[in-house]
């Protein structure tokens, strides 16, 4: 039996699915045919995987939130927003944004009094890992509005 399928003639596709006939499925893709077998099956790659996905999908989730807090930073500035730098008193020595006040993640809980709940409050850190910390802190005590810019360089961009 002759036919074009994906490309190939039945004539070229029989030898390939008898090569191959233990799956019973052979796919056409464009000019290709292959054993489907030959196909990553996702739950599969989410089984082997997981862990690597994981991770990219928080660091991508990380990167996508703090390009939104960077976006909203002229209306957060104009809605007379503090922002909170935690890192160490040394790190933030050495350089900071202008603008910034720096309460230490280990003294936020005792120096919330410092931080108006009434303004939004932007956090900033070295990574954004301190800030995401500082951040479930301030929610927990009542802050409505906290959002995490993440590496203090973002204020200057």
């Amino acid at each position: 039996m002759e036919g074009i399928v994906g490309g190939r003639t039945w004539r070229v596709a029989q030898p390939l699915k008898n090569r191959i006939a233990y799956t019973h499925q052979l796919v056409f893709c464009g000019d290709q045919c292959r054993d489907k077998e030959c196909f990553l099956d996702l739950s599969d790659l989410f089984q082997k995987y997981w862990p690597i996905l994981a991770l990219c999908g928080w660091f991508g989730y990380k990167w996508w939130n703090s390009k939104k807090v960077v976006a909203m930073l002229p209306t957060l500035k104009k809605n007379g927003a503090t922002f909170v730098d935690v890192r160490s008193a040394a790190e933030f020595a050495s350089a900071n944004a202008p603008g910034t006040i720096n309460i230490p993640l280990q003294e936020l809980g005792s120096r919330l009094g410092e931080i108006p709940k009434s303004a939004p409050v932007v956090l900033c850190c070295a990574s954004g890992s301190r800030s995401g910390m500082a951040k479930l802190l301030l929610k927990k005590n009542g802050y409505p509005e906290v959002y995490n810019i993440g590496a203090w360089r973002k204020f200057l961009a």
